[in-house]
């Protein structure tokens, strides 16, 4: 390189390797997409690199477009005003064992994008949802195959206090699996996808500053199909605020639905789940241990004069669900406007254990119209729980609820939360 100063006049050079002279300098070779750093005495391997920009104008610490194979370990972010990832159309990235921090807008948001993982990071002291993640393609059922696995994420949303989740899930194919959530004003994650499975979590002390709200919450949406929340550990999820609305552990809002939930444990919530309307939820091979109530479903739909009124149908409408490949595998749904959309229909709470909890709820229409048979009620001393006192309710060999239900199944407790040696 030639540069021809005028005389008198002073230089700067910016990203110059030979001009590593301090410990803390760094250089970007982007040809070769390292970076340098000149490190402090002790820096090692097992270090870690604190980004901590403030401007709110950077609109993002990295974006990520049209981008594949790049991966972030062993960072830490703190003190951030913008989101820390911006990823847009991109596949292969991953975000590792990292510690963010103090951000004061959504941590990573993703869009159009794929095989994107996010494993092992803790995350904490948010102003704003944590992740927003979106990608594959809906229309032709092709997966994303996105994960979030095994994080620690805590006091989120502390500034925009409502409807800004540790995890907000769209497009098709995203999984949530062994992650430890607490600490929030409202919910920890939102659905408006498909193909999306919750499992192993542990989710707690939500929803703590609202009510008529869901630790898990999906609402509005009568054509997401293949939506699976199992395993999962909920505890102590409440009405804090003395409104007179129920807090839910899993809520599908007007008309939402087509859930299978299954194999969760639901300890010391208010209400283990509301239906609000929809259709073809199915609950089956969950205990609800010192719940107020197990699941409620209600038949609000029937109540509305227009159905085409109904934002459920406006989100229906603009779905695939009338094209070929949908009806093939979707055929209830392809239907739907041929069999009185408004009623519940095809919900199903069968095979479900109640301990020092009340029986399912059933509200007009949804009484006569909901399958639900198999279901036990129980005290602590029957249901046989490992470790009562110390909140494990793996069962033992001898459980009456084994005797009571043919192949009913919890998850494990060593098998919930995060893991020692996170991935997927």
């Amino acid at each position: 390189m030639e540069i021809n100063p005028l005389e008198g006049r002073r230089v700067r050079f910016l990203n110059v390797i030979e001009e590593l002279s301090a410990p803390g300098e760094w250089y970007l070779d982007r040809e070769s997409k390292k970076l340098y750093i000149y490190p402090y005495p002790g820096f090692d391997e097992q270090s870690i690199i604190t980004f901590n920009p403030r401007h709110k104008n950077m609109g993002s610490v990295f974006k990520l477009y049209n981008t594949k194979q790049i991966s972030f370990k062993n960072i830490e972010f703190a003190n951030v005003g913008t989101k820390v990832f911006d990823i847009e159309k991109s596949s292969n990235i991953s975000v590792e064992n990292c510690k963010i921090s103090d951000i004061l807008e959504t941590v990573l948001q993703a869009k159009e994008s794929t095989y994107i993982s996010i494993i092992g990071n803790t995350v904490k002291d948010t102003s704003s949802s944590v992740i927003s993640i979106e990608g594959g393609d809906t229309a032709n059922l092709i997966k994303a195959n996105n994960y979030i696995s095994d994080n620690d994420i805590s006091r989120f949303a502390l500034d925009s206090r409502i409807c800004n989740p540790a995890v907000q899930i769209f497009g098709y194919g995203t999984t949530v699996r062994r992650n430890k959530i607490y600490d929030t004003p409202h919910m920890a994650i939102g659905i408006s996808g498909m193909g999306v499975t919750i499992e192993y979590n542990e989710i707690y002390n939500v929803c703590n500053e609202t009510a008529d709200a869901g630790a898990i919450y999906s609402g509005q949406y009568p054509h997401l199909q293949e939506n699976v929340i199992r395993y999962n550990y909920f505890h102590d999820i409440r009405n804090r605020t003395g409104l007179g609305f129920s807090v839910n552990t899993v809520y599908f809002d007007d008309l939402g639905g087509s859930f299978d939930v299954y194999s969760n444990i639901f300890y010391n919530v208010e209400q283990g789940s509301l239906v609000g309307g929809g259709r073809s939820n199915r609950f089956w091979s969950n205990a609800f241990i010192d719940c107020d109530t197990s699941v409620v479903i209600d038949s609000r739909g029937a109540k509305t004069e227009n159905y085409e009124d109904n934002r459920a149908y406006v989100n229906l409408y603009w779905s695939p669900y009338r094209s070929e490949l949908w009806k093939k595998e979707f055929p209830l749904l392809y239907s739907i406007m041929e069999d009185e959309p408004k009623l519940p229909k095809y919900n199903k709470i069968i095979k479900n254990a109640y301990i020092n909890t009340a029986s399912e709820i059933l509200y007009d229409e949804a009484a006569s119209l909901t399958e639900h048979s198999g279901n036990i009620t129980l005290t602590t001393e029957e249901a046989g729980f490992w470790d009562y006192e110390n909140h494990n309710f793996s069962l033992r060999e001898n459980s009456k609820i084994y005797q009571k239900i043919e192949g009913f199944n919890l998850p494990k407790a060593s098998e919930i939360g995060i893991q020692s040696n996170p991935g997927v």
